[in-house]
């Protein structure tokens, strides 16, 4: 699942009217921003959720003193304006039973998360009401340790393999006023968004959420098709007289080579000639094209995953873009991958 963030100083209809159309199902906000000064905060939450309705869960994190004034609003439950509230100290279990006749309860995975879960089984507690979320670090060099959080994971899914858990990955337009990103681990603070995805998905995280302000319309749309589609995009420039490649879906075999992405059908699909030409050294990224000096291995089209020497009988017909070069790591055994142009 995917999810991200707006903040009530800054709602944008539009982006987020995007964001729900490509797939992105979970919403965080915060009533607890320094930086913001909001009189109207209650408001704009109950706006913010009428918006999006029900296409989206709603998120919202609080301080002890913004959830007195969230229980005084119990009695009016139209006016609570969200699906999920975030205690980031859990030590009032009653509380929390209590609260989660209204909503569902988020506790912090990076701290206290597990104790406040064993604590809860002793009191009937419904887990399905529970998501279990790590915080953000704005400042560099904060994050949390790879390792650390793949144990603490480990640990929460071992004992409570129903609880959905929930991570940060930065984003395109960053937040200020450090403006330096909104990772939970600190190796994805300089990673594009979808190798972020990848590996938190692989350190048993169910839902990712962009944690800064926006992401732009091409990595909301690499982010979207990879997971709802299970397709990578790649940017790529290729020759003319190639253009058919753009924007048609290849496989990787399921056999996977270590020096290239093979494409497990272009060679059955075509047929035609392929003379020797532009056998030039094969950089990372080189999108190559065997010629009928390959005998039958000819209209085999691969993706260099480093760099090779040239081959006679090898065509380069193109390249992906160097931005994307660390994506071509994403590509497995039968993932599924198209070229769109830069």
């Amino acid at each position: 699942m995917l999810g991200f963030s707006v903040y009530l100083s800054n709602i944008d209809t539009a982006y987020i009217r995007k964001m729900l159309d490509k797939g992105f199902n979970t919403i965080f906000t915060s009533l607890q921003i320094p930086e913001e000064d909001i009189n109207d905060k209650f408001q704009l939450l109950k706006d913010l959720k009428n918006f999006v309705g029900n296409e989206a869960t709603l998120i919202v994190d609080i301080n002890p003193r913004i959830f007195d004034e969230i229980e005084a609003r119990i009695n009016d439950e139209d006016q609570l304006g969200f699906d999920a509230v975030r205690f980031d100290e859990s030590d009032d279990l009653e509380r929390i039973v209590n609260w989660s006749k209204h909503s569902k309860v988020v506790l912090n995975a990076s701290t206290d998360a597990l104790s406040v879960l064993r604590g809860l089984k002793d009191m009937h507690f419904d887990y399905s009401k529970v998501i279990v979320m790590h915080n953000y670090y704005p400042r560099p060099e904060t994050g949390l340790d790879a390792d650390f959080f793949y144990k603490q994971n480990a640990e929460l899914k071992r004992d409570f393999p129903d609880v959905n858990l929930l991570a940060f990955v930065c984003g395109s337009d960053l937040r200020g006023p450090v403006c330096k990103g909104l990772p939970t681990v600190e190796n994805h603070r300089d990673l594009k968004q979808i190798i972020a995805y990848k590996q938190l998905k692989d350190m048993l995280v169910d839902i990712v959420v962009i944690g800064d302000t926006a992401i732009n319309d091409f990595e909301m749309d690499v982010l979207s098709d990879y997971i709802t589609g299970d397709c990578l995009m790649l940017r790529a420039e290729i020759d003319n007289g190639y253009d058919y490649l753009f924007d048609m879906v290849h496989y990787n075999r399921l056999d996977v080579a270590r020096d290239v992405v093979r494409s497990k059908d272009h060679r059955k699909l075509f047929k035609d000639e392929v003379v020797p030409n532009h056998c030039i050294e094969r950089s990372k990224g080189s999108i190559t094209l065997d010629n009928h000096l390959y005998g039958r291995y000819m209209n085999e089209l691969q993706i260099t995953k480093c760099d090779l020497p040239a081959n006679e009988a090898v065509n380069v017909i193109g390249n992906v873009i160097e931005e994307d070069l660390d994506l071509i790591e994403l590509i497995d055994s039968g993932t599924k991958f198209k070229f769109v142009r830069k």
